[in-house]
This record gives C-alpha cells, sequence and structure tokens, in this order.
C-alpha cells in the first residue's frame, strides 16, 4: 500500500530511533550520538552510529545507514509496509485503513487462516512432545544429542501413533475440515475419512524468513517408509521457494551462509554454533532457492553428504548456484558422512577448520571430475585435460578465466602456453560463459557495491557507492507493486551491482525493476539484465555504472561527490545555511541523479517551512533500502578536522562557501558541454558564470 510522505513523516518524527535499534543493538552514549557493534556486518570495535539529532543510523564500517524504517526492514526483513506500521504501533498513530477488493480480501483472509492453521498445529506438536505422550519422540532427540535449547529454538515437535488426534485439536479450535485438509496437516480418504498426515514421526515445523510456520516435515520412529514426509505445496508453501532455518541463518553476520541437505545437520551445526546453516525442504535444490540465498549472502558453502549421491547433489547444484551468480566453495567432510556426525565426532573446532578449508567450486568439479580418468594413460590424460579446457570456457571474464588457467595449469602440471592455446580453440568454437550466466547481470545489489563487504576492501566498496549514487537512480512507480521483471539490455556485470536496460521502469521499497534496452545502470538491488553482458568478479568495481565499461572515477569526480555530500549534511545539521546557499544553487545544480534528488527533497521540504525536514525524513522519501544507505551516507558525511589553532569563527562561512562554489564550477562546466547552443542557453551559461562571480566575493555569514 502506498502512504503519502506526510504519514511517513509523521510516524518518523514520533519515533525514537535510539529506542528502537537499542531492543536490538547494545548503543553507548558518546556525546550527542549513540555507537554500538553493527548487527550487519561483524565488528570488534564499534562502527554503527545512531544519530538521535537526525533520525537516522550509519555504520562507517559496512555503510548500512537509513531511517529507523530501514533498520526495521533490513533487520527483520520486513517490507516497507511491516516495518512503518510496526513503527506506527509503537508511536500510537493509526495507518490509513487498507483497502483490499472484496477478492483480495478474500485471499488474504484465506491466507491468514491457513498460517493459523499451521501455527496450531505446531503448537499441537511442540506440547505433544512434551508430555508422557512424547517420550519416544524425547528419546530420538536425545539420541542424537540435542540440548532443550535446539528443541525449543527450532520448535521440534511429535505426532503419536494416533491417526486423527491432531484433527480432532483442530475442529475443536474451529477449522473446518476443507481448510485443515488444505494446509495438508490431514489426509482424505473413504475408509477414515479426514485423517491426520503425520502419525509416529517426530516433527520439523517450517518457517519461512519472517518467522512463519508454513509446513512441515517429519522423521519416522522406526523403520518404515517413506524416512521423511514433508508438506505438499499450498497457497503459504512453496518448497521450491523456501529453506529450513533461513529464518534464523540470515541473521548471521558472516559472510556466506552453509548450505546442507537435512533437517538435523541444520540443528546440529546450530547446536554447535555455525547459525549460518540452511537446508533444502525434502526436494531437489532449486533455481528459486538459489535466488532467496542471494538474497542474504554472496557466498554459499556446500556441506553435503560425502557418499555417492552427495557428491552428485552437489555437483548439480554447484550449477544452480553459479547461475545464480553465488560465489561456491565445498566443505570435506571426509571421513564422515555427514555435518552432524562430523561435528559429533570431531568437534565445533575441526569443522571451522574444514569451513576455512573450503575447496573452491571449480576445482572440486575438476576432483570428481579425474576420478573417471586414469592419469597413467596418456590418452584419458589428453580427454580429461581437453575437458579442463572446455569447463574453463565457463568463465566470460577474460581476467577471472586467466587467472583459472594459471592455477589449473600448475596444479594439474599442464604447460601454461598449450592450455592457453587448448581454452582459446574451444572458446573460438563455442563462445565463453556458460549459456545459463551469459547475460544474467549481477545479484548482489547496490548496496553490496556500496559496502565494499566480501570481495573487497571497504574503501573501494564505498567508492563504488559513491559511483553508484553519482549515476544511479531516482523515484519511479509504485512503491508497494511487488513486482519482478527482468531487463533485456546488454548489461556489464560488476560484483556488487546490477544492471537494467532502460525504459518503462517499475520501482519500488519491496520490489524489484524492469526495463528494456542497452545498458542502464540503476540503484534498486532487483534489477537485472538479459543480454549479452560481462562478469568482474574481483570485487566492487568503481567503474560500475559507466556504459560500455568505462573508467572508474577520476580524482576529481570523487572529490566533488565528497563536496556535495559535506555541503547536503551541513544543510541538514545547521539550518542557517539554507537560506544562503537558496540564493546561489538550485538542486539542478547538483551532479548525479541520486544526488539532484536528494536535494530536490532537502530544498522542498525546507522550503514549506523546515519543521519536518530531518535525514530520516530525507532518507525515507526514497524508494528502496539500497538507495536509502546511499543517501544516509551522503547525509552523514564528515568535513575535514580543522587543524589546531585558535577557534575561527569564519571557517563555516568560508567552508561554506568552497562547498558552494565546487557545486556551482560543476554545474557551469555541464552547461558549457551541452549541446544546442541557442541563445537562451548562452543567457543562462552567462548568468551561471556571473553568479560564480559573486559567490568567489561574497561573504557567507553563517
Amino acid at each position: 500500500m502506498y502512504y503519502p510522505q506526510e504519514i511517513v513523516d509523521e510516524v518518523l518524527a514520533n519515533t525514537d530511533i535510539v529506542d528502537v535499534i537499542s531492543a536490538h543493538v547494545h548503543l553507548k552514549k558518546r556525546g550527542k550520538d549513540y555507537v554500538g557493534l553493527c548487527p550487519f556486518h561483524n565488528e570488534k570495535t564499534p562502527s554503527f552510529t545512531v544519530v538521535p539529532g537526525k533520525n537516522m543510523y550509519y555504520c562507517f564500517g559496512c555503510g548500512a545507514g537509513g531511517s529507523a524504517v530501514t533498520f526495521l526492514m533490513k533487520y527483520n526483513n520486513s517490507t516497507f509496509t511491516e516495518a512503518l506500521q510496526e513503527l506506527a504501533d509503537r508511536a500510537g498513530i493509526t495507518l490509513p485503513v487498507r483497502e483490499l477488493s472484496e477478492e483480495a480480501g478474500k485471499r488474504e483472509k484465506h491466507r491468514q487462516d491457513l498460517l493459523a492453521v499451521n501455527k496450531e498445529t505446531a503448537t499441537y506438536y511442540y506440547k505433544l512432545l512434551r508430555s508422557r505422550r512424547g517420550e519416544r519422540g524425547m528419546r530420538y532427540f536425545a539420541g542424537r544429542q540435542l540440548s532443550p535449547e535446539a528443541l525449543n529454538k527450532f520448535g521440534l515437535g511429535f505426532a503419536d501413533g494416533s491417526r486423527n488426534d491432531l484433527t480432532a485439536y483442530l475442529r475443536k479450535k474451529g477449522f473446518s475440515d476443507d481448510l485443515i485438509l488444505e494446509s495438508d496437516v490431514a489426509l482424505f480418504n473413504e475408509k477414515q475419512g479426514v485423517h491426520d498426515r503425520f502419525w509416529n514421526r517426530v516433527m520439523f515445523p517450517i518457517q519461512d524468513v519472517r518467522g512463519r510456520v508454513i509446513g512441515f516435515g517429519g522423521r519416522v520412529l522406526g523403520d518404515s517408509k517413506p524416512k521423511y514426509i514433508n508438506s505438499s505445496d499450498t497457497e503459504i508453501f512453496d518448497k521450491g521457494r523456501n529453506l529450513y532455518a533461513l529464518n534464523l541463518a540470515r541473521r548471521s553476520k558472516k559472510d556466506y551462509l552453509i548450505l546442507c541437505e537435512g533437517y538435523m545437520d541444520v540443528i546440529a551445526m546450530h547446536q554447535a554454533g555455525f547459525i549460518e546453516a540452511v537446508a533444502s525442504l525434502g526436494t531437489a535444490f532449486t533455481p528459486g532457492q538459489a535466488s532467496l540465498l542471494h538474497r542474504y549472502t554472496n557466498r554459499v558453502l556446500l556441506a553435503y553428504d560425502s557418499d555417492g549421491a552427495g557428491v552428485r547433489a552437489a555437483l548439480r547444484n554447484i550449477g544452480i548456484l553459479r547461475s545464480a551468480g553465488l560465489d561456491t566453495a565445498v566443505i570435506d567432510l571426509r571421513p564422515h558422512k555427514d555435518p552432524d556426525e562430523f561435528i559429533k565426532k570431531e568437534g565445533k573446532e575441526a569443522f571451522q577448520e574444514r569451513i576455512d578449508q573450503a575447496e573452491n567450486s571449480f576445482f572440486y568439479e575438476l576432483r570428481m571430475l579425474s576420478r573417471s580418468y586414469t592419469m597413467d594413460d596418456p590418452a584419458q590424460r589428453t580427454a580429461f585435460h581437453r575437458e579442463i579446457a572446455k569447463r574453463l570456457c565457463r568463465f566470460s571474464d577474460e581476467i577471472e578465466r586467466d587467472n583459472y588457467i594459471t592455477a589449473v595449469a600448475d596444479k594439474y602440471l599442464i604447460k601454461l602456453e598449450s592450455l592457453r592455446r587448448l581454452v582459446a580453440s574451444y572458446g573460438e568454437a563455442t563462445g565463453y560463459g556458460d549459456q545459463n550466466e551469459r547475460g544474467r547481470a549481477g545479484t548482489a545489489g547496490y548496496a553490496q557495491a556500496y559496502r565494499g563487504g566480501r570481495n573487497g576492501a571497504v574503501e573501494t566498496g564505498r567508492a563504488a557507492g559513491y559511483a553508484q549514487a553519482y549515476r544511479g537512480g531516482g523515484r519511479n512507480g509504485d512503491r508497494e507493486t511487488g513486482r519482478t521483471a527482468a531487463g533485456t539490455g546488454a548489461g556489464e556485470q560488476v560484483h556488487g551491482a546490477r544492471q537494467a536496460g532502460p525504459g518503462a521502469g517499475e520501482k519500488s521499497r519491496d520490489t524489484r525493476q524492469t526495463g528494456a534496452g542497452p545498458g542502464r545502470q540503476g540503484l534498486d538491488q532487483g534489477q537485472a539484465g538479459t543480454g549479452s553482458g560481462r562478469q568482474e568478479k574481483a570485487g566492487p568495481a568503481v567503474r560500475a555504472g559507466r556504459p560500455g565499461g568505462a573508467s572508474p572515477l577520476s580524482r576529481a569526480e570523487l572529490a566533488l561527490l565528497n563536496k556535495q555530500r559535506m555541503l547536503l549534511t551541513m544543510i541538514i545539521d545547521e539550518r542557517s545555511v539554507f537560506p544562503i546557499v537558496r540564493r546561489y544553487l538550485t538542486p539542478a545544480d547538483f551532479d548525479g541523479t541520486l544526488f539532484r534528488k536528494t536535494a530536490e527533497i532537502l530544498w522542498e521540504q525546507l522550503e514549506q517551512g523546515g519543521d519536518s525536514a530531518c535525514a530520516a525524513s530525507v532518507i525515507s522519501a526514497f524508494d528502496t533500502p539500497e538507495e536509502q544507505e546511499a543517501v544516509a551516507a551522503m547525509l552523514n558525511a564528515r568535513a575535514p578536522e580543522a587543524e589546531d589553532g585558535p577557534p575561527d569563527p569564519d571557517g563555516l562561512g568560508r567552508t561554506l562557501r568552497e562547498l558552494v562554489i565546487a557545486v556551482k564550477e560543476s554545474s557551469i562546466a555541464r552547461m558549457s558541454r551541452t549541446d544546442g547552443g541557442s541563445p537562451a542557453s548562452l543567457q543562462d551559461l552567462l548568468a551561471a558564470k556571473k553568479l560564480l562571480q559573486t559567490i568567489r566575493t561574497a561573504r557567507f555569514n553563517v
């Protein structure tokens, strides 16, 4: 639902951001601000700062920032509407009632009813396990060495030998047989009528990322088959688009997630402290699950069984994960079968060592492939090398491909130039890049490019973020559509930035973006492009966003960005400077779409009286969390430290004049490059130059 900016501003104005964030982060007062350890990345020295005066937060370590709404969206993986509703409830503000059509209202009620059935079912199984009737289930879990804390954390339960006790319980709760059957916790046949689907099984409730129970898995006690059964897909449960324990793992501060095969592996890992573990839901791993993983990480480690079936699953899923844009590695569990067994026998320290030593997935594939060849036979050895060359052609990026060629030649004792020539010959015949990967734009999103995060230095990532903000998006379209689409343009992928073709773009707080055409860079995390693309694997590149792979921003361009940031921050921090700045600058003088849009919003709010103008209000006027983080970075710029010496009462005025001059000079330079040459544009240019001379001699009394 769309909420007017006035409503959003009212909620933010009545929200104490320190109270909101301190419920999740331990904060200490430092001067006027509060600091703590960032909940969005690992750190030992606090760099996460809450600024009550601006009603915003910002992390100088990873770049996460925004308003209280942004924080709840990011921390709880909430939608904009859910986060705003939570803050409104805290503030005692009633949001406008969401108006749904009669049909939409019925669908929403039906979904809530299904969720209610699952919640009651989970509660029933949970209590049954802890009663006298659940002793057999408790003995099983005790044999698997699960602690009471783990049982409670995962809401584990038990379905005893009765075939209709749950059904009777749900009927007493007022649920109809049709609803019970549709939720798939019960079945129907002519002989038994409506009866429980699960019996004589320990139960694993399956939750979505918001912690709502959407389905169940059950393991039989004894030797009956099948060993595991899972809920069938329903209106609220899609096995191919959910992952077990992702609601818990997404809170991990690690820069990777670990993909396991089964529920018990995940629970054992969480119990040992590896809360980054998730598992698929009793079916083959799907592209939808890979895309879901990519919302939370760029890197996935596979901890599959070390037997033949586990190897086959790993080889299959490496390709799926790679096609989703994820870096992958494989944890070697030998001589043990699975993570649960490994941790019990070797301990968590040894398991952490295996994580640290996880094998690059490409080399894992080659190692498994080598088992099919007899290396002592020259013919088979040659065939193996040819197969390696074909697989090296998967890498569309020349630098990445060459790095792998060098590493493979060294590992398998192949002459480097011979391997290069062989790869080139196959590449000329078939092209480079996986068929599934060609043209796939990156899925890490703007936030990763901005933070620098997992594949490069933080400062490099910040530079990429400024480049993105410098060139990036605007506020287009319906905020709440939630639609997903793909661009069809040719795009250059840079790790940590997604591209889309320009065209009819739809962007929302909770959405992805669509467009058609070649090569526009945007800020929305959900953008995609399906045209021909080139990948950069060497970290978040500064040149992200320049069509045709242009060079990184120059020092002069980066300096201008920083001056624009400082000027916008100064306007927010010192309201008295706005009347001065407004005499000489308009939002059109700012360079870069996002900077210009920020100035437009700030000018509009301050010219309307300024009472509601604050950093949080400006931030909330942008549609996506990624844009909001970029704007938070802008409005949290730090001016250069003053040199030691006596106080300079004119220092602020001189700094302000220098910043205004820099922005105006850049604006004039752009005007001079504009084609057309009409008398009006010439007059505008002359007027701007005259105004610049006035600025140079003006005294800025702040």
